[in-house]
């Protein structure tokens, strides 16, 4: 019921802000209302021109149906108004110590073993029926390229380090700075059924409470 949203939206009795725009430009994305999408962007543009993360939303729906031509324009776009995409930190509270993760960064000092644990993680969830979901990888690139893009997103390597160093630890909890992307969402579903652990993760938007293979915000945020 997009277009009634939209509708919604328009007609409310107080000025709606940025927010409620974003969050009907998100529901556009999710349900590839291309069209839609472009119209919210519009409003939300007037109101909070510089926000990234609008950007990187009308980029994953070009991207999705392959209008790389547009997505480029949008790129050019955020390069014309400074704008920079704000890259994605995980952090962990463990034992006193906060870890940081930052998606395809390789500084943190176990890098190389929980790089290596995490593919071997993938490859087992895979077993369990996960397929990667590469519709919102932002680059004109192979599939398996797109595939190791999305492998190194820094909640998946929060994850991993705790399977790997905190086996004992039945709950695991991360915050994230941006939006859980779609792929990273089923892939913490069959974690926490395949590996029987509770994942809470804090991201921009929600709490995300995945057990037993499925997740609190029953697949919509």
């Amino acid at each position: 019921l997009l277009d009634e949203a939209f509708k919604f939206v328009e007609e409310m009795p107080i000025q709606p802000n940025s927010v409620i725009w974003r969050t009907l430009l998100g529901a556009c994305v999710n349900h590839n209302h291309l069209a839609l999408a472009e119209k919210v962007k519009e409003w939300i543009t007037e109101l909070e021109p510089h926000h990234d993360g609008d950007y990187v939303l009308l980029s994953n729906a070009y991207g999705g149906v392959g209008k790389w031509v547009e997505k480029a324009g949008l790129r050019n776009s955020m390069r014309e108004n400074r704008i920079t995409k704000e890259p994605g930190c995980s952090w962990l509270h463990i034992d006193q110590t906060i870890h940081e993760f930052v998606s395809g960064d390789n500084s943190h000092p176990q890098w190389k073993e929980i790089s290596k644990f995490l593919d071997s993680v993938i490859d087992t969830v895979k077993v369990g029926g996960y397929t990667p979901d590469t519709s919102n990888v932002l680059h004109d690139i192979q599939e398996e390229e797109k595939e190791h893009s999305l492998g190194y997103h820094s909640e998946k390597l929060a994850v991993t380090y705790v399977l790997l160093y905190h086996r004992d630890r039945r709950t695991i909890r991360v915050i994230k700075n941006l939006r859980i992307c779609y792929d990273c969402h089923s892939f913490m579903k069959h974690v926490s059924g395949i590996f029987e652990r509770d994942i809470i993760i804090r991201d921009r938007n929600r709490f995300h409470h995945f057990s037993n293979g499925s997740c609190s915000c029953r697949d919509f945020w």
